[in-house]
């Protein structure tokens, strides 16, 4: 600011004052407003094309090699529980079989898979077990009780004597026997006796309970009336100890 001018370029203001040129002010740039950068993929160095390299989804899923372990089932194995049920009915033996066949099965099923139920499947082996030595005691007992029924012993036969034979009133023939038990033990006796020319008839009488060295006299009636003359033949005697 002066009172006369200076130089070019002074300028004269209302207040009668001269003033030094202003020199030309260049305009801001306008601010843009800040964001984000956009990640650009690198080229994966030495790639001749440079494209963006290949997304990676992650690692491949794993597998089990030949022979490996196959994936475990941690439920309760089905032929465990089988075994068990079996061993428990019993069926005559068969189903003791099937329970120690199927809790054998089981055993090796639940090791291989790592499944439940091992307890069951050695419950079910044992009951069945049971099960298959009582069907033995048990069916060694019926053959031989059979085989006492069925097969008269010579020494059995000696015990009953033939006394008389004869028909009644009624036309049935009667046999009249003497029974003695030689034996060292009380026993009782099953008496079958044939009656008639051709075993029209069989009659049965039980003997009670004889100790050893006694005797008692009893009368065998045949079951329906014979032909022709009276004939009776002791068929079977069955001895049993009474203790």
């Amino acid at each position: 600011m002066s009172d006369t001018p200076r130089g070019p370029g002074w300028w004269l203001a209302s207040d009668g004052k001269w003033y030094p040129p202003q020199p030309p002010q260049t305009p801001a740039a306008p601010q843009l407003p800040t964001s984000t950068p956009i990640p650009v993929p690198s080229s994966p160095i030495g790639s001749p094309t440079g494209l963006p390299p290949t997304p990676n989804y992650g690692a491949p899923a794993s597998y089990s090699p030949y022979g490996a372990t196959p994936p475990t089932s941690q439920g309760t194995n089905g032929l465990a529980i089988a075994a068990l049920t079996l061993g428990i009915l019993w069926v005559c033996g068969l189903g003791s079989l099937l329970a120690v066949i199927f809790g054998i099965i089981a055993l090796n099923q639940i090791k291989s898979r790592g499944q439940r139920g091992k307890g069951l499947a050695i419950a079910g082996l044992i009951l069945g077990g049971l099960g298959l030595i009582a069907t033995v005691v048990a069916t060694i007992a019926v053959v031989r009780t059979a085989d006492e029924f069925v097969t008269t012993d010579p020494d059995e036969f000696d015990d009953v004597e033939l006394t008389d034979c004869s028909t009644d009133g009624n036309g049935n023939t009667v046999a009249v026997l003497e029974v003695t038990n030689d034996s060292s033990r009380p026993s009782t006796y099953i008496l079958t006796v044939e009656f008639g020319r051709d075993g029209d008839s069989i009659g049965v009488e039980t003997v009670p309970t004889l100790d050893p060295g006694a005797s008692t006299t009893v009368e065998v009636q045949s079951t329906s009336k014979t032909s022709g003359d009276a004939r009776c033949r002791v068929q079977i005697v069955q001895r049993l100890a009474a203790g």
